[in-house]
């Protein structure tokens, strides 16, 4: 009996170790797991967060570039604009060079013909020079009347010259002027294509670069190509409201840079890469 009940304590006890054992063993499993837990937590924050910000940043980018697409089409219609009045105006240059080129032209015929009848007249005056040699000849009574008919000869052979002195000097002024009409003309188309300035009251459709309101400056992206200079004055707008009014410092070839002039308008409304409107005071 003595021995059946140590057999049993030492089964109790054995037991009770494997027992122990394995709670130890699934305490520390549930350590693990709530390791692991809090790790995929961590991970699954960062992501999270990585996903947020990538999110706001292709906002932007999109934003940035829903922008730069307005502005484009915004310069493409003012392109459009500008090529519709100078295909007028160009029509119109090439209606009046047509109406000159013929005058010129009828002015050339009108020599030709001239000079024609100059001919005709050179040639009968010879043969009335020969008529009168004859007659001289035949009649030697008939002298003085034939000096007479030479010298209406000579007379009328002078004009003739001074005539055709005239049409030459016609024909040189003719060519003078339809020279100055093409240069005036390639002047006026060269204005009209390039047209470097800007008239006072005039406006120009642009965006602000670049603002400092501390510093009081702001920069433009259009310069001397679209008649800005220095010390000229404008408005800035935005949808007919007045924002400010800005002096140029600088003007470069494609960029401007501008000092705000304080108390006018409402300066609080600029802000960088916003479509404005500038007029030219």
């Amino acid at each position: 009996m003595q021995k059946i009940s140590r057999i049993e304590i030492w089964l109790a006890i054995i037991f009770s170790i494997v027992a122990l054992v394995f709670v130890l063993l699934l305490w520390m499993r549930g350590e693990d797991a709530s390791t692991q837990l809090s790790t995929l937590n961590e991970e699954f924050s960062l992501l999270e967060k990585s996903a947020v910000e990538k999110k706001s940043a292709q906002e932007a980018n999109l934003a940035r570039k829903k922008r730069e697409s307005q502005s484009l089409q915004d310069e493409l219609s003012s392109i459009k604009q500008d090529t519709i009045s100078n295909e007028r105006l160009i029509l119109g240059s090439e209606a009046n060079l047509k109406v000159e080129g013929d005058k010129v032209a009828q002015t050339r015929d009108a020599t030709h013909q001239t000079n024609l009848a100059i001919e005709a007249l050179k040639k009968e005056l010879e043969h009335a020079q020969e008529d009168a040699d004859r007659l001289a000849l035949a009649n030697p009574a008939k002298t003085a009347e034939l000096d007479t008919i030479r010298n209406l000869i000579e007379e009328e052979r002078g004009n003739g010259e001074r005539i055709q002195d005239q049409l030459a000097d016609y024909a040189d002024e003719t060519r003078t002027l339809d020279f100055h009409y093409k240069s005036v003309l390639a002047a006026l188309e060269r204005d009209l294509n390039e047209r470097p300035w800007i008239e006072r009251g005039e406006s120009l459709s642009t965006r602000v670069q670049s603002l400092n309101l501390k510093a009081g400056v702001l920069m433009l992206p259009i310069g001397r190509n679209k008649g800005l200079e220095a010390d000229m004055r404008f408005i800035v707008s935005d949808k007919g409201q007045r924002l400010c009014q800005i002096l140029v410092k600088e003007a470069g070839l494609s960029h401007s840079v501008a000092m705000i002039i304080p108390m006018f308008g409402r300066i609080g409304g600029l802000r960088e890469n916003q479509n404005v409107e500038i007029t030219n005071l």
